[in-house]
């Protein structure tokens, strides 16, 4: 009894996605190889990474004064917790990431 193979199973289709396979994978590093090594620094270092520009302090004084204030009471407490023991700096750097989207949220212009 003889059974035909589809290509499919073939070692030629194998080697045709394992091909394909590294190719899409070299092609995303080529694109996006500076973001993922600054992701992996960022895990080696123990510094989260910045993706996102940080914000224009005279900017938000100018245009939007109840954030800046929001910011400065948040920040302000979230400092005033680091240097009291109450928290670390990892935790701090936390806080912080949550109240700045906090006064983000309760005072967008």
């Amino acid at each position: 009894m003889e059974t035909s193979q589809s290509f499919i199973h073939t070692p030629a289709a194998r080697i045709i996605a394992a091909v394909f396979g590294i190719g899409c994978f070299a092609t995303l590093f080529t694109v996006w190889g500076e973001d993922i090594n600054q992701e992996i620094k960022s895990f080696t270092d123990g510094k989260p990474a910045e993706l996102v520009a940080p914000i224009n302090v005279e900017r938000v004084q100018e245009e939007n004064p109840a954030l800046q204030a929001c910011l400065e009471e948040r920040l302000g407490h979230v400092t005033q917790m680091i240097a009291d023991g109450v928290i670390t700096e990892k935790q701090g750097e936390s806080f912080s990431a949550r109240a700045r989207a906090l006064c983000i949220e309760q005072n967008q212009s």
